[in-house]
Parts: C-alpha cells; structure tokens; sequence
C-alpha cells in the first residue's frame, strides 16, 4: 500500500511525534518483489479516543505489500467516522456485532491473504519502519518463523514508559509462565498465516489470554527470530482488559496451560507430580489473594481435566 501523502489527513489538534509527524518511511533498499504480504487486523469497540494513532502508525508504514483489516463490533462513539476518515487505505473494513475480541481477529483472519500477520488493537500502535523490519528478518527464512521485536509499554496519564525486550520464547518457557523464563508480549509478535491457519485461528472461549493459547499451539511447530528494534507501542489505561482484569488473564493461562502441558512431556510421572506441587500453591495462595468465588469453579474444572 503505498501512500499519497498529498491528500492524507492531517492532524487535527496539532498533536506531535509519530504517527502524526511523518516523513516517507519507504525503505528503497528492499524491493516490491523481496517484501511479504503482511495482514494486520486491527478489532475493535468504541476505542474513539485511541483509534486514529492505531491507524495512521499502520498505514504510514507506507509498506507496499500491506493488507490492512478492521473489524468493529458496532461502535457507537467517533470510531466509525475515524475509521470512514481513513477508509480508502484500508483494504477490507466490517462492523457488525461479534462475540468478542477473538471472533473479531477470527473474521479477519479468514478474510486475510498475507504470508504474515498480527493483530494490532484499537488502542496500541505500530513503531515507524516496523513492517520493513519484518521484511528484512523474512528474508532467507521458511514460512513458519515468528518474527518478535521491542513493545514499549506506555500510560497516557503518568507519561511513564519502558521498553519490554522479549526473549526466551519457547513452548516450555511458556507454558511454565510462572516460572518467568522467558519474556514475550504479543503486539510484537508477528505470525506465520499458514500456522494461524492450520491451528485453527483463535480459541473463541477465551477473552484474556487468547494469544497464550494461540502461542502454545503455535511454538511446538515454529522457530523464532528476533530483532533489536521496536515493533509496537503498548497503551496501559484503566479500560484495558490487562490492567483492569489481571486474575482473569491468570485464571485463563491456568486452565490452558492444563490443556497442553502433560501431553507434550515425555516424562509424564514427573511432570505430573510438578503440576500438582504447582497447582497446590497456586490454589492456597489463591485463597488468600482474590476473591473465593472464581475460583472454586475453575479449581473444581481443573481437577477434573486432571482425574
């Protein structure tokens, strides 16, 4: 998708630095034939506040090979009218009423037709230059590697920031999060279609931990490549799902874990017994942390799986 600057909206309030200061990213040393289709699907629901940054950071990547999807779930606050602001650099746009995030990235996804894809929310935003970083990592790679760079965590309120470098990412590492081997976040991570594809794109019964789940199927068929610079910029505000539900995203990355943890061990008695010690702690500190109520339920679920 390459960008005529001449009719691309300006900032409206002034606002300064990227994305609303630009100059032409087009990295000249690559080709249009060396670059990967990349699909970025960008879910949203009455993000007006955050969406814009969300779209302009996406498309003034002015990366030639972009496939650029935003699925709504039937906003009622500015998100349309940003969105219809912007609607001829976007490949393929839906707003409808969804089951949620996953159903949202879900529909786009079987609608996408890149060779490498993420998920970008309405309230994050991408770094300058990052899908041409892709690009250049691809090269001379198979088509089933994750590319992963910096997030740089951010709050609107306090200004306070810091760049999160992952690293360690591994099946193990992460199915064993509590163990904190390994550092990953999933705005700077960007996937291989056909292993989207061939496990079956997103579990829609989760609404917190979605992409520890997707990473799980994912990592045992994949290899991971890694880059220095920053690939997203991450907004912490009291209406996102991590910080306003934390436990809930915890709660989630328990019962998947349970899913794939002991099968894919070759010494089953011993991870059995490692699970158990785990699981025990987990649930006495669990008494003692948050409320009771969760919580009986998704113990008594646990233990049944593991019967």
């Amino acid at each position: 998708m390459k960008i005529d600057f001449i009719d691309f909206p300006k900032s409206l309030f002034h606002q300064k630095g990227w994305p609303w200061e630009y100059d032409n990213f087009t990295d000249n040393s690559l080709k249009t034939f060396d670059l990967p289709k990349i699909s970025i699907i960008t879910p949203s629901f009455n993000q007006g506040e955050f969406i814009e940054e969300t779209i302009r950071s996406i498309i003034l990547q002015n990366y030639p090979n972009l496939e650029y999807i935003i699925v709504d779930g039937g906003s009622s606050d500015q998100t349309l009218a940003i969105i219809e602001k912007y609607r001829k650099w976007i490949d393929i746009f839906i707003s409808e009423p969804d089951k949620g995030q996953s159903d949202a990235i879900n529909k786009g996804w079987k609608l996408a037709t890149g060779q490498v894809t993420t998920w970008i929310n309405s309230d994050d935003y991408l770094a300058p230059n990052c899908l041409f970083e892709i690009a250049k990592l691809s090269a001379d790679t198979s088509d089933r590697t994750l590319f992963v760079g910096k997030v740089v965590n951010f709050d609107d309120v306090s200004k306070d920031s810091y760049s999160l470098i992952q690293k360690n990412i591994s099946f193990k590492n992460v199915i064993r999060f509590w163990e904190k081997k390994c550092v990953w976040h999933q705005p700077g991570i960007f996937f291989p279609m056909k292993l989207i594809i061939e496990n079956n794109y997103l579990d829609e019964q989760y609404h917190y931990s979605m992409d520890f789940d997707l990473l799980c199927k994912i990592l045992p068929h994949t290899t991971v490549k890694y880059s220095g610079k920053i690939f997203t910029y991450f907004r912490l505000h009291n209406i996102s799902k991590g910080v306003a539900s934390p436990q809930s995203t915890v709660n989630e990355k328990v019962l998947i874990a349970t899913k794939y943890w002991v099968k894919s061990s070759k010494n089953k008695l011993e991870e059995y017994f490692y699970f158990i010690v785990w699981f025990l702690k987990y649930f006495i500190k669990s008494l003692f942390s948050f409320s009771f109520k969760f919580k009986f339920n998704n113990i008594l679920n646990l233990l049944l799986k593991w019967i």
